[in-house]
């Protein structure tokens, strides 16, 4: 993973449909299913262009780094990770112009490549990429998210954010192979199924997509089975923390099916904190259907936090309602549950 120590950079790829608006830089650089597993190697860093090099001050192969060794280096790391921190603050509202932006970039590009961390360096690397991407660059983006992805191969975030890039400048039978081994790492995140699906439709492969929203439809059961399946005694068969994890990771599945299911979840679940991740899922998913249930649920609710997700999330849903949900969100496949 981008490592907990350094907070991923957050505020890029919001689409415009209700489903894709979900997928922010945090979704993206984070594990966000209750499973991960594989990894396979990305490309060198010594592969990419010469000119990318130049142009963001990457040391040649074989040529010293300052930043790795000598000199000062845990100060220097500490200074990295300050700089990374406060250009993550700047590039979450509107971005600063001219010698201001040109200032960041650069940077960027030194903590990108001179920290002696790889997830520093993988970190600054993805939010330069959200930059390059927002000011219509969209190579140095690519370039740049490679470059993340071969810092730290086992993490499924700079693949799917590269996967993106690449569908968005029409690449798509390369998103979906990149896209294919971010589901891989991934396989919980639903997200990973649904974007797959879509490149492989663009890319012309109907029976890979039809595959890929399969193993989405199975994955969503799976998740809802894993938040409210409870033995004959009453128990439930996953502890509270998988159950809130469930939760969470339907946040992409904004459909009828899921909808009712986690109503039915708020409705019988006995665990404040399982109760606060299925009201932070729905402030995710922005149903306008959801409004009345919490309301209704707010009247009966003794738990403070629980309490206060619920206020927060009737607010933000009114701000941006999404309605109706749609009876689906992938295309019908062989795996067609639309019921908890």
């Amino acid at each position: 993973m981008l490592g907990d120590e350094h907070p991923p950079p957050i505020g890029w790829l919001r689409w415009g449909t209700a489903r894709a608006r979900l997928l922010s830089w945090p979704l993206l650089c984070s594990a966000a299913g209750v499973a991960a597993c594989g990894g396979r190697p990305g490309p060198t860093y010594e592969a990419q262009a010469d000119a990318d090099r130049a142009a963001y001050g990457r040391p040649a192969a074989g040529e010293a780094d300052p930043g790795a060794s000598g000199g000062g280096e845990a100060d220097r790391e500490a200074s990295y990770e300050a700089t990374y921190r406060a250009a993550r603050e700047l590039a979450d509202g509107p971005l600063p112009q001219g010698p201001a932006l040109e200032r960041i970039r650069g940077e960027l590009a030194e903590v990108a490549n001179r920290a002696r961390d790889r997830h520093l360096r993988a970190n600054a690397a993805v939010l330069l990429a959200s930059i390059e991407e927002r000011v219509g660059r969209i190579e140095p983006a690519i370039s740049l998210l490679r470059h993340a992805r071969a810092l730290v191969a086992d993490d499924p975030g700079p693949a799917m954010a590269l996967a993106v890039v690449l569908g968005r400048a029409g690449r798509f039978d390369e998103a979906a192979r990149i896209q294919a081994e971010a589901a891989e790492l991934d396989p919980d995140n639903l997200e990973n199924w649904l974007l797959l699906g879509e490149f492989r439709t663009k890319a012309g492969d109907r029976d890979g997509a039809v595959e890929a929203y399969a193993a989405y439809e199975l994955r969503r059961k799976g998740l809802l089975d894993g938040l409210t399946l409870r033995r004959k005694d009453g128990t439930y068969l996953r502890p509270p923390e998988e159950r809130a994890a469930c939760a969470r990771a339907l946040a992409a599945a904004t459909d009828q099916g899921t909808a009712r299911g986690l109503l039915y979840a708020l409705a019988h679940e006995p665990e404040p904190e399982v109760r606060r991740a299925i009201v932070e899922t729905m402030a995710v998913m922005r149903l306008a259907d959801f409004v009345p249930a919490l309301r209704r649920a707010l009247e009966r609710e003794s738990d403070p936090g629980v309490r206060a997700a619920m206020e927060a999330a009737v607010a933000h849903i009114e701000a941006d309602p999404v309605s109706p949900a749609p009876e689906r969100v992938a295309p019908s496949t062989t795996a067609t549950s639309t019921t908890p």
